[in-house]
């Protein structure tokens, strides 16, 4: 009796204990376009609960959690497409379309492109709608294309091919020799074997044996840059030179030289910091020393010395006509006229002036400042020039100022009634005529012009016909 009952103990333990190892659950199920919050497990106890979620553009459908029950998982949710419809498919330039576009395309639609021949992809093949937004396109890069005319210009031939243009994938290399036996590779030329980069190719350059090269490697070190258009000096032509900006050419150096067989003397320029110019001299009223006449640049330390031009004078410092070439430059001396400027009562009634202070006398380039009389305006400030003042004119409101310049431009003159005229007046009428040999143009306007508001058309006359 006692046997039986253990009997009966064995059997009831080693049941139970086969169900409850059965009762776990193994691995997660997968949830299309979702996944498990927290780290899986290869097996799961009865009764534990796991969450998922919903990848991007996705929203769940049912309950997020399931559950292991004696072995087996509860019923998975769903991740159902969320968003707007994206509109027609963008255009890919040089690509096209796998497939018959459509107007609009729901969320989560893969549409392919394909390019144009010769043209390489660079990117995914496939775009997709994405919650009303279409993801980054592709590009198509342009292929190179050899052409005749840049061959000729470079002296090039394709090395494995005869056809006269050859079409190369961007990334593609692409290889040239020279013409013929008669031309060899320019020094600094690109390598012959070169890649297509995004539709451009950078050629390879041959050149005639004999022909001269100018190197920015003998160039530089001379401070030098070549001026001809075309970097093939043929022999027995000239290559024309220039000192780069901050530099300037030695004594007696010849800037232009032939080449001689495939040889240049290349010439050299200074590093010289002072660069003396005539505009300068011009405004300063001076001119180099008779010792220093042929040369205009100068290097830090030399001195540079001046003279007035015949006439002026010294004005400051007094006496001194040297200056001192330092690494920031060097300042002019200035000369003036020593016949001073004198304002006088006539020039300012004539141009309605009234003269600011006491002071007469101007010397060369001194500004001088003056008022308008009352009701009349204008600019202020005159000048002193080779002893003459030139005044500026106040004007009445509403007056013409008689522009010289434009008079002279339309071939016209004032009649002598008007000639001591500086300006006219509001409504004043001003009578012109045409300079000898020359007669009134047909599409002129009259020859007698009316002052309205501060403006006046001018007549224009045109040459006689001989």
């Amino acid at each position: 009796m006692k046997v039986l009952r253990c009997s009966v103990l064995l059997i009831l333990w080693a049941c139970c204990g086969a169900q409850e190892e059965g009762s776990k659950c193994g691995p997660l199920p997968i949830l299309h376009n979702g996944d498990i919050v927290g780290i899986p497990q290869p097996s799961y106890p009865s009764g534990t609960t796991v969450e998922y979620k919903c990848q991007s553009y996705h929203k769940i459908l049912g309950n997020s959690k399931v559950t292991c029950l004696n072995g087996a998982w509860s019923v998975l949710p769903e991740c159902l497409e969320k968003g707007s419809k994206c509109g027609p498919l963008p255009l890919l330039q040089n690509g096209d379309i796998v497939g018959i576009p459509q107007p609009s395309y729901p969320s989560g639609t893969t549409v392919e492109y394909k390019c144009q021949s010769y043209h390489k992809m660079l990117g995914n093949h496939k775009v997709t709608c994405m919650n009303g937004a279409w993801s980054v396109l592709p590009e198509c890069l342009e292929p190179c294309t050899a052409r005749p005319e840049e061959m000729t210009e470079n002296n090039l031939r394709f090395r494995w091919t005869e056809n006269e243009k050859v079409y190369t994938e961007h990334d593609q290399s692409i290889e040239f020799v020279c013409l013929s036996r008669d031309y060899i590779q320019h020094p600094e030329s690109p390598p012959f074997r070169t890649k297509c980069n995004r539709g451009k190719l950078l050629y390879p350059k041959c050149i005639k044996q004999g022909s001269c090269t100018p190197s920015s490697k003998e160039m530089d070190p001379k401070n030098i840059i070549l001026m001809n258009e075309n970097t093939e000096i043929k022999d027995g032509n000239m290559a024309e030179f220039a000192c780069k900006p901050g530099f300037s050419k030695k004594p007696n150096q010849i800037m232009t030289v032939k080449c001689t067989r495939g040889n240049l003397e290349y010439p050299e320029c200074d590093n010289s910091l002072c660069q003396v110019t005539k505009d300068k001299l011009e405004d300063h009223f001076v001119e180099l020393s008779s010792m220093q006449r042929d040369k205009t640049a100068f290097k830090e330390g030399d001195t540079i010395i001046f003279r007035c031009k015949p006439g002026f004078r010294v004005l400051t410092p007094p006496g001194i006509l040297v200056a001192n070439c330092t690494k920031d430059g060097f300042t002019y001396p200035t000369c003036i006229n020593p016949d001073p400027c004198r304002v006088s009562q006539e020039g300012i009634d004539l141009h309605n002036l009234e003269l600011v202070g006491d002071k007469i006398l101007f010397h060369q380039e001194d500004t001088i400042q003056f008022t308008c009389k009352p009701g009349y305006f204008a600019p202020l400030a005159g000048t002193c020039k080779n002893s003459n003042i030139i005044y500026p004119t106040c004007l009445p409101k509403g007056s013409c100022l008689l522009k010289l310049e434009e008079i002279e431009q339309n071939n016209i003159k004032l009649l002598p009634a008007f000639t001591h005229l500086l300006y006219a007046t509001d409504d004043q009428t001003i009578e012109f005529t045409c300079k000898e040999g020359y007669i009134k143009h047909t599409s002129s306007s009259d020859m007698s012009q009316v002052c309205e508001g501060g403006i006046i058309a001018y007549p224009t006359c045109i040459k006689k016909r001989t």
